[in-house]
């Protein structure tokens, strides 16, 4: 499955002048932390026998998809959305420090992403 990027029409696109202003003008970063009781969620995990990571990056990347903004990016000079993400992280590797990006394609049943 790879994902689809559909191109937005710059002239009648909302956030165009904001998304301008944030990329050009002021190019800025954001992050954000957020508090999360997930022991119901590592209760449920374990009893299924599954693994908290792989549950919090499909539980993560469901919740981010859903928010059109956040699937915003360019590709070949034209800013659009992906229908879908594809989440990405590190993987320390053992003996020499480094790191490796790893990713996983994301399916929306999390029995087959898992």
């Amino acid at each position: 499955m790879s994902g689809v990027f559909t191109p937005v029409d710059w002239a009648s696109w909302p956030r165009s002048q904001i998304f301008w202003h944030y990329t050009e003008a002021a190019p800025t970063a954001y992050s954000m932390t957020v508090s999360l009781d997930v022991t119901e969620t590592r209760r449920a995990l374990r009893t299924a026998g599954r693994k908290f990571f792989p549950a919090y990056l499909w539980l993560v990347t469901r919740a981010i998809g859903h928010q059109p903004a956040l699937r915003t990016a360019e590709r070949e000079d034209a800013v659009g959305y992906w229908d879908t993400l594809v989440p990405a992280y590190p993987r320390l590797c053992e003996g020499d420090g480094t790191t490796a990006l790893l990713w996983t394609e994301y399916r929306e049943s999390f029995r087959e992403f898992y």
